[in-house]
């Protein structure tokens, strides 16, 4: 095991300058959100942090990346002063990923560079080992990455692949609020990145309630407006499989009317009620199933729709209602069309 840690390093890392940058935002339908720095830097003992933002959701997964090069970088006996990483911070706990570069034997004709990894929580040491793929010249650009998902820590990186290091079981529940990545010296920084995942029943809620709907319905005049339940369909297995046989409601979404051209644009949201069977478990009633988006043909809408699995597609796939009644959703490059029939609410 080769130390981390010595006073020049300790004394030096306690100047290091801190600039904020702006959290994480969610939008509804939108698992994952990935922010990116502005541009590139070159920083002198510095710390960039970014606030993460917590809120009753776990989220699924938070990751930061980031790509780095050292240019004063030297080679030397032991450890070399110059190193960087990357930070997660809980209120009351703290995971750090540092990455140094070193001489195994300098002056033997048995040396080598070498770059470590060590990762510590708090003042405990979890991880410390040389690894391989790294760069280890001045000048020359590395990626480092971490992931905490499922109480797990994924340590990733290297020069030109960004290789699997470690998993480290955390013992008890780590949930961070800011992400940051550090140097020690000069670093040119070219990429830092935060990526928060939701769960679906997050970044898929409506923020609409079943009393809400109902109340709605019943004095709509709008004929799109309403329960629809499944009917029937046509599918070709070969391209596509039934997520389940669902009841959905659709409604006006909050920003209902806009103008195109000469004729208005009426959005609708697509609400999933229940009859999910792929990954039942994971919809819950009330989450958007889709959108809807009228066009200048009278009953013919373009969709946007979120399949099972919660991808959403968008491309090639259209609604139409016929006689106030029926509703159907076609699928063409999947040779697929769902029928619905409106549920009478009066």
């Amino acid at each position: 095991m080769i130390p981390l840690s010595d006073m020049s390093f300790k004394s030096r890392f306690t100047l290091l300058f801190t600039i904020i940058l702006p959290a994480v935002a969610m939008a509804a339908g939108e698992r994952c959100e990935r922010v990116h720095l502005p541009s590139p830097l070159q920083i002198t003992d510095t710390i960039i942090t970014r606030h993460i933002g917590q809120d009753r959701y776990d989220p699924e997964s938070i990751t930061a990346e980031a790509r780095g090069a050292l240019p004063k970088l030297k080679e030397g006996r032991g450890m070399s002063a110059s190193c960087w990483g990357l930070t997660l911070a809980a209120p009351d706990d703290t995971l750090k990923v540092s990455l140094r570069f070193g001489n195994s034997d300098f002056g033997d004709f048995t040396d080598r560079r070498i770059s470590v990894i060590t990762v510590t929580r708090g003042n405990e040491e979890l991880f410390s080992e040389s690894v391989s793929g790294f760069h280890t010249g001045a000048d020359r650009f590395n990626t480092l990455s971490v992931t905490i998902s499922d109480n797990t820590l994924s340590v990733s990186g290297g020069g030109e692949h960004n290789r699997k290091i470690c998993d480290l079981n955390l013992d008890r529940c780590f949930r961070p609020c800011e992400s940051s990545v550090w140097n020690v010296g000069t670093m040119r920084l070219s990429v830092f990145s935060t990526e928060v995942c939701h769960p679906p029943y997050k970044a898929f809620a409506s923020g609409i309630t079943r009393e809400d709907l109902d109340r709605r319905f019943a004095t709509t005049t709008d004929p799109v407006e309403g329960y629809w339940r499944y009917f029937d369909r046509t599918n070709d297995p070969m391209f596509a499989r039934l997520g389940g046989r669902y009841t959905l409601a659709v409604i006006r979404s909050k920003n209902q009317t806009e103008t195109e051209g000469s004729y208005p644009v009426t959005t609708y949201d697509i609400v999933y009620i229940d009859g999910a069977q792929t990954k039942a478990d994971d919809w819950s009633p009330m989450m958007l199933k889709g959108a809807l988006r009228s066009t200048i043909f009278e009953g013919h809408y373009d969709m946007e729709w979120i399949d099972s699995t919660f991808e959403t597609i968008t491309d090639d796939i259209s609604a139409t209602i016929t006689e106030r009644s029926l509703l159907t959703l076609n699928f063409p490059l999947l040779k697929t069309t769902i029928r619905f029939s409106k549920v009478p609410t009066r």
